[in-house]
């Protein structure tokens, strides 16, 4: 493997971990440890290619004619038949409000796929971009709504690779303006959706993932910190700003509550949907409905601890 493309690999792994230290689910995290293993994982990668390149050279009409789409099918085997990776069925089953949805870093970074062998459209799409990316490839992370896929862009090939799903297909933009989810109009206008995402647009997005899981741990005010730093590298996402809106509610109802200053604070909610219905242009009814459905579950968990004004109790039942 050429040493440059090795580093700009493991450099994207590298960010990713890092973002996930001292989350639960990282006790045992080991950076060092990880991109080893991913170096030795491109390293079979690139050894089970180069075996099996005579059967593209000899009938390239099997692989489309294309070199990118035979290279992506051999990486795709090897991560997913030989090393047993495939995507955790169970994180699918979690209802979307669940706080044990993003509790669990294991099931948004790299160690957890490393580790168990199971990952998400959070983790599974950095993986084989690594991956790729240690071997030369062009490859991309691009965001769809609610989801993440891997792109091949280079001068003479553009195509998607669908990572949570068995095998590979290489897909068009179509796919994703249906799939996971439909995409209106004004989403398919997006800057932020279905292009080639910089690395400043890959560390924000691996800040939100971490607010993601201290918000589902109910540390709020770390998380605020760690979704004001999303949207600070990557300020045309709005959904970071919404992130950065109800962790901010959170810890100032927390604080309120700390000091016995709840009255009124159930007002705040709406006005914070109300604010991003005006900053985004979509309704409150949006954002309550599809980027902040824990956001009411974690105000009221917030009352109910404080609603005895015990604040010895209240406290120990919060961080319980």
């Amino acid at each position: 493997m050429d040493a440059q493309a090795l580093q700009h690999g493991l450099s994207l792994a590298k960010r990713n971990l890092s973002c996930a230290v001292e989350l639960p689910g990282a006790e045992t995290l080991d950076i060092d440890e990880c991109l080893e293993e991913l170096a030795e994982w491109a390293h079979q990668v690139e050894k089970f290619t180069r075996r099996l390149m005579p059967r593209f050279q000899s009938s390239p009409e099997q692989f489309e004619e294309t070199e990118a789409r035979f290279r992506m099918l051999c990486l795709t085997t090897y991560l997913q038949r030989d090393l047993g990776i495939g995507y955790d069925q169970a994180w699918k089953e979690i209802p979307l409000e669940d706080d044990a949805l993003f509790d669990d870093s294991q099931r948004l970074f790299l160690h957890g796929v490393i580790y168990e062998r199971r990952g998400t459209c959070n983790s599974l799409p950095v993986l084989f971009t690594v991956v790729g990316r240690c071997l030369g490839y062009s490859l991309y992370l691009v965001k769809s709504i609610g989801h993440t896929f891997v792109r091949w862009e280079d001068c003479s090939d553009r195509f998607n690779i669908e990572t949570t799903s068995p095998g590979f297909r290489a897909l068009d933009d179509r796919h994703y303006h249906r799939w996971p989810k439909a995409m209106t109009h004004q989403d398919t206008q997006a800057t932020y959706l279905l292009r080639n995402m910089n690395e400043e647009q890959e560390n924000a997005a691996f800040f939100a993932l971490r607010g993601h899981c201290l918000t589902d741990n109910r540390r709020f005010t770390d998380s605020l910190a760690s979704y004001q730093e999303a949207q600070r590298t990557d300020p045309d996402d709005p959904n970071y700003r919404g992130h950065s809106a109800v962790a901010t509610l959170m810890a100032s109802i927390e604080s309120r509550a700390m000091f016995h200053e709840i009255d009124g604070a159930g007002n705040l909610l709406n006005v914070v949907y109300r604010r991003q219905g005006r900053n985004t242009k979509r309704p409150a009814a949006w954002w309550e409905k599809r980027s902040f459905p824990q956001a009411r579950k974690q105000y009221e968990f917030i009352m109910k601890c404080w609603a005895d004004r015990d604040t010895d109790t209240a406290l120990e039942d919060f961080y319980r």
